[in-house]
């Protein structure tokens, strides 16, 4: 008796579209690579956040040092540079002058050298996620504003009981928009210094002596006019320094209650979009030739 003829069962032909799909490592056009950072928004807050909760696990006070910091930081600038050197001379509440430059230019000065870096000590969640590398500066930059905001609170509150006392009036509604654009001034500087710090890691400890004198030259603990009157030669560099403008117009609204000029908005504006704009641009043109390995 003959066996039963056996029926072939013939395999279904699935087709799969991998049009969208990317080999890691490969940028695609400039769109679709702002596209891939906007999708990875939500993953950078939470890296953001949980480095910033696990980094002060250990301290007894915990995030507590995030407050404490900033006021001893400020507590030694104003012994040294009101007592010591006498730089308040000429300066209308010199407590909320000297506060307001030592907060938001360690803010700035903290992103950017937190994220020069950043490229390296990221690989290997930019392997595992096949993310767009420009993530890992930004990512650094939100961990810097989860842990600077506190002590912006804090800068807030002693100039208000701080004497001489200072009423906060409507004008201090514009703080707002300049925080916007100091942290888009910050993450075009954070995108530029982890592309060149990638390339070359040695420039990471001249970018230390550029951010420290870049704070000389914006006024941080005392007037620029000290430095203008004395070497007239600085001037230009000191009236399109982003970053004076960025401490003139906080004083303005916060202290002062005057209406900030026009043209310190322009050039911090100006300098924020073509910054954050020519970062963008090198970290998508560096992408896939960034060295993310210990060799």
């Amino acid at each position: 008796m003959s066996e039963p003829p056996v029926q072939e069962t013939q395999t279904p032909v699935v087709f799969v579209d991998i049009s969208g799909m990317r080999k890691p490592g490969t940028k695609g056009g400039i769109a679709e690579y702002l596209v891939r950072l906007w999708d990875a928004r939500t993953l950078a807050f939470h890296e953001a956040r949980t480095s910033v909760l696990s980094g002060h696990k250990r301290n007894r006070l915990g995030s507590l040092w995030l407050i404490l910091n900033p006021v001893f930081n400020g507590l030694i600038y104003y012994v040294i540079f009101g007592f010591v050197f006498q730089v308040s001379k000429g300066i209308d509440n010199f407590i909320g002058y000297l506060l307001i430059g030592i907060f938001m230019f360690q803010m700035t000065s903290g992103a950017i050298t937190s994220s020069s870096d950043s490229v390296f000590t990221g690989r290997k969640l930019l392997a595992s996620n096949n993310l767009p590398v420009a993530i890992l500066p930004l990512i650094s930059n939100v961990q810097n504003w989860l842990s600077g905001i506190p002590s912006y609170l804090v800068m807030m509150l002693i100039i208000i009981v701080a004497p001489p006392l200072e009423d906060l009036s409507w004008l201090s509604l514009l703080f707002l928009p300049l925080m916007a654009l100091q942290a888009v001034l910050m993450a075009g500087l954070s995108m530029i210094a982890a592309h060149v710090v990638a390339h070359v890691h040695d420039l990471k400890n001249l970018l230390a002596v550029a951010v420290r004198g870049w704070m000389y030259a914006s006024g941080v603990m005392f007037s620029v006019d000290r430095l203008t009157d004395a070497h007239p030669v600085f001037k230009p560099l000191v009236d399109w320094n982003p970053m004076y403008h960025v401490l003139t117009i906080a004083r303005d609204v916060l202290l002062y209650s005057v209406v900030p000029d026009a043209r310190s908005w322009l050039i911090v504006a100006l300098w924020s979009m073509v910054l954050v704009f020519a970062g963008l641009l090198l970290m998508w043109r560096g992408e896939g030739q960034y060295e993310l390995t210990d060799g």
